[in-house]
């Protein structure tokens, strides 16, 4: 039995994904200063008949879902540069995950489907056409990937499939909507992760990938083919890094940390032929000599790989997943974490230079390049950094985000998911924004927040996950059963803190309730409470 149509899933994944969910709002979950928050004004200042946010009629209010902007600055459905990069919407060289601490969107919009600024990209007009291109841009690279092992998503779709997360064996459906949320949280790469090779990741918050491909689950939804037609018949040339304004549009994928997050595409400078710094052989996955890609258990060797003519691409992992070493039978490339490896047999680092690679992650890309001889195209130049996102969760860019991919609100990616900078890291506004996540056994000593204007984001965590002190003058936020992940804010006590320091994910128990944020900074001396 179905759970809705396309259209109820696309509105409940706004809603979680936005924090623009009326049910939550009225069983007191969510309250009216959040939604503050994340409209950017008060209610009486964008409708003056209106008190209270549940005035709004249900139209109002999904208008509202579509503007929501979290404290990294991911709109509605969590959208943030990088993915908008990817599908062509907006270009710019400096962007959320490389080289800005949150979505400024002071880059350059493409006019793509009509939308020339980010006033004209948060309407439902917009969005609902966007979150489908990205459907489709994520299952093109799951399907490709699979296809590399000789499977395809019909293998995994309507089956149901056990696996461990945290020691404890947790049994979904696979449905097509639940892998297209699962895309959104956690990206492309992490859902080929957790179909080929068990692999359940989360986003720093700690929201699993299972928890969307359940709760997203069984809805109705057009064939994986036609999901990938709705991205490829709305292709302009302008996706990816490097357009408009000339050079070649890249292949996207995401990063897989930042939630909801996918990473940005690949191009030229227009120029010189530079691949932004990251190979200047100008192939794709279909034009290589060897890809390499996420394909758990592959065990490939090369043989005949002539470095004066052959390419390698390398897919979207990064440079903490990817490991290059020169042994006795050749170049090898290993994935540990997918338990893959593909060796160049006869060949050696020497012999190869940028002219033989396509890399789209630029921390691969560095790594890789590092080592190798790089006598050919040397003179093309090194470009701007690649996109590096999730969000978020970045993840779940992101996410988001969804980070992976952020976050993953990206992956956010989104509002939770996408969250992913870390340590505190200052926004274009001069607002900072402390992310609490997890970070097994990081003790992050925070020295300069500022309680009249930076923010604690709290993304996913619930209230009996955190424990709030004060020593020696500072405070302390400790993430329980996490290896000791604390955060340390110097100089800094309970008292000093209001409601604009603390913002959480919508769905997150950790501000208010029994035992969570408040409760704890009120034994402390906070006075400020938020309902």
């Amino acid at each position: 039995m179905s759970n809705g149509s396309f259209e109820d899933f696309r509105d409940a994944l706004r809603a979680f994904e936005s924090g623009w969910d009326r049910e939550r709002y009225e069983d007191g979950i969510i309250a009216n200063w959040q939604l503050d928050q994340w409209a950017g004004a008060s209610v009486t200042d964008i409708f003056p008949q209106y008190t209270s946010w549940g005035d709004l009629t249900d139209a109002e209010w999904d208008a509202m879902s579509y503007r929501s902007m979290n404290t990294l600055g991911f709109v509605g459905y969590q959208f943030g540069e990088a993915l908008l990069i990817d599908l062509g919407y907006y270009d710019d060289d400096v962007y959320y995950g490389n080289g800005a601490s949150r979505n400024t969107w002071d880059g350059t919009w493409t006019g793509k489907n009509g939308v020339n600024s980010l006033e004209e990209f948060t309407t439902e007009a917009a969005q609902e056409t966007a979150i489908q291109e990205a459907f489709g841009f994520n299952l093109q690279i799951i399907e490709r990937g699979l296809g590399f092992g000789g499977e395809s998503l019909d293998d995994y779709l309507g089956t149901t499939r056990t696996y461990v997360q945290n020691g404890v064996e947790v049994t979904v459906e696979l449905t097509l909507t639940g892998i297209m949320a699962a895309a959104h949280l956690r990206g492309a790469f992490g859902t080929l992760a957790l179909l080929q090779g068990g692999s359940v990741s989360t986003d720093e918050f700690g929201t699993s990938i299972l928890r969307y491909i359940d709760q997203f689950g069984g809805y109705d939804a057009p064939t994986v083919d036609e999901a990938i037609a709705f991205y490829e018949d709305r292709v302009t040339g302008d996706e990816g890094l490097g357009t408009p304004g000339g050079g070649n549009t890249g292949s996207g994928g995401e990063t897989g940390d930042t939630g909801s997050g996918t990473g940005g595409g690949i191009g030229d400078d227009g120029n010189d032929g530079a691949n932004l710094g990251r190979g200047t052989a100008d192939v794709d996955a279909t034009t290589a000599t060897v890809v390499i890609t996420w394909s758990w258990g592959q065990d490939a060797i090369i043989t005949g790989f002539n470095p004066a003519e052959d390419a390698v691409f390398v897919d979207w992992i990064g440079a903490t997943s990817i490991e290059v070493t020169e042994t006795a039978e050749g170049v090898v490339f290993s994935v540990p974490s997918n338990n893959q490896t593909t060796t160049l047999a006869g060949v050696t680092l020497d012999d190869l230079s940028e002219a033989n690679f396509t890399i789209l992650d630029a921390s691969a890309a560095q790594e890789i390049l590092s080592l190798i001889g790089n006598e050919a195209g040397a003179e093309g130049g090194t470009g701007d950094a690649g996109d590096t996102s999730d969000p978020v969760d970045t993840g779940d860019a992101g996410d988001i985000g969804d980070t992976s991919d952020p976050v993953d609100t990206g992956d956010t990616g989104d509002t939770g998911d996408a969250g992913d900078t870390g340590d505190i890291a200052g926004g274009s506004d001069g607002v900072d924004t402390v992310t609490i996540g997890w970070n097994w056994g990081g003790n992050e000593v925070i020295p300069n927040f500022d309680p009249s204007e930076d923010v604690l984001d709290f993304g996913h965590l619930g209230a009996g996950q955190l424990e709030i002190s004060e020593q020696n003058g500072d405070l302390v936020i400790e993430v329980l059963n996490n290896g000791g992940n604390t955060y340390t804010l110097e100089n800094v006590q309970a008292e000093d803190l209001s409601a604009n320091n603390l913002t959480a994910a919508p769905w997150s128990t950790s501000l208010e309730g029994a035992g969570g944020v408040v409760d704890q900074l009120a034994e402390l001396g906070f006075n400020d409470y938020l309902i």
